[in-house]
C-alpha cells in the first residue's frame, strides 16, 4: 500500500498517515493548535504525526478522525477521500463486502482490528527504519556486541 516519494524512496507509513491527516486538517482550514485541542493533545505532537515523525496509537488516532470529522478509515489510508465503498485493497475490498453481506456488527469488528493492523505495521516500520540507521557493530544489531 505504500508509494514512492519524489525520489523513488518508498514511504513509510507513518509519512503516508502524516501526509493524509494535514491533508485532511488543510482541507477544512482547521489549525494545529484547534484540532489538537479538539483530539486532547499537544499541538507538537500532532505536528509529529503530522509530519510522519511518529503515528499515533488506535486510540488517539480514532480521536483524530472525531475532530477532522473524517473516518479512520480514510486516516490509515483504507479510503480515499472517505469515499464509502473505495476500498484501495482488492482483498480487503472483497473481505468488507462479504461482511457487509453477513451484517454490520461484524464489518465494525472488522474494519477496527484493520485499524488497528495498520497501527502495528507503521511502528514496524519505524523500527525497520531505525535499525537500518544504526552503525554496524552497534547494541540492538545482529553481530554487535
Amino acid at each position: 500500500m505504500a508509494t514512492r516519494s519524489p525520489r523513488g524512496k518508498r514511504k513509510t507509513f507513518a509519512e503516508e498517515f502524516g501526509e493524509r491527516l494535514k491533508a485532511a486538517r488543510e482541507r477544512r482550514e482547521l489549525t494545529q493548535e484547534a484540532v489538537a485541542e479538539a483530539a486532547e493533545m499537544q499541538a507538537s505532537r500532532l505536528s509529529e504525526y503530522e509530519s510522519g515523525r511518529l503515528v499515533p496509537q488506535l486510540e488517539r488516532a480514532a480521536k483524530l478522525a472525531a475532530a477532522l470529522g473524517v473516518s479512520l478509515d480514510e486516516l490509515v489510508g483504507l479510503r480515499e477521500g472517505g469515499a464509502p465503498g473505495e476500498v484501495r485493497d482488492g482483498r480487503l475490498r472483497a473481505s468488507m463486502l462479504a461482511l457487509d453481506a453477513t451484517g454490520r456488527e461484524g464489518y465494525i469488528d472488522a474494519t477496527s482490528m484493520v485499524a488497528e493492523a495498520f497501527v502495528v505495521m507503521a511502528s514496524h516500520d519505524e523500527i525497520e527504519a531505525r535499525r537500518k540507521h544504526r552503525p554496524k557493530g552497534s547494541p540492538g544489531r545482529a553481530g554487535g556486541s
